[in-house]
């Protein structure tokens, strides 16, 4: 079955580069049409979400991508893109 992401907010911890020892961490909101928002400490960014299966994709305004696989209905975890650089991120229900 789809996960289930309407109306639900998710602490999410990513790094932009696999590198980096440390997690940023913000909150996602996944609103009921599709899209979302990422409350970062400096700014907040929009985009849209789908879910297939077990399979989440998140697509933001300022190019970031985001995909990855539901461990758990709580949990997320998988690979991003930004600014260039690829990166690993997981997200946990609120």
């Amino acid at each position: 079955s789809t996960i289930q992401l309407n109306e639900t907010r998710w602490n999410l911890h990513y790094k932009n580069n696999n590198t980096f020892n440390f997690y940023a961490e913000s909150e996602l909101y996944f609103k009921q049409n599709q899209t979302i928002y990422n409350y970062r400490n400096f700014d907040t960014i929009a985009g849209n979400w789908n879910a297939n299966a077990r399979t989440v994709t998140l697509n933001f305004n300022n190019g970031d991508q985001f995909s990855g696989t539901a461990i758990t209905n709580d949990s997320i975890s998988g690979t991003l893109t930004a600014a260039g650089n690829n990166g690993v991120w997981y997200a946990t229900r609120k």
